[in-house]
């Protein structure tokens, strides 16, 4: 397989974007938060991070999203474009689920309303 990738003179980075890596089983939304937080640390804060070896962190590895050491911190941007694909469609799963029951109780509520305005003189 042979993917296109153009660095433009503004630096940014231009692929084909015809396969993505899938993390439908995982906390894609814990993933971002833990890469985020690995990637803004200082160099003494990334070692201590590595040393304590955290579940999210152990997982971000395995999955090969990221390759961290004391140095620097080497991604794998097909994933990493992956996982903020994932994250993303799990935020709005969530807020439809939620403005669904959002719905369910004020139509809940409203009936009650009604019901209590009818027990009135």
């Amino acid at each position: 397989m042979v993917t296109l990738m153009i660095l433009d003179e503004d630096g940014d980075l231009h692929k084909d974007t015809a396969t993505y890596a899938e993390f439908d089983s995982e906390d894609d939304i814990a993933l971002v938060r833990e890469l985020t937080a690995l990637t803004t640390m200082t160099k003494a804060e990334r070692q201590a991070y590595l040393n304590a070896g955290t579940a999210a962190r152990k997982r971000v590895e395995q999955l090969g999203i990221v390759h961290p050491d004391e140095n620097a911190v080497i991604m794998s941007t097909k994933k990493y474009e992956s996982l903020i694909r994932g994250a993303l469609c799990q935020l709005d799963e969530f807020t439809h689920q939620g403005y669904t029951e959002l719905q369910e109780e004020v139509a809940r509520l409203r009936a009650e309303i009604d019901a209590l305005k009818g027990d009135l003189p």
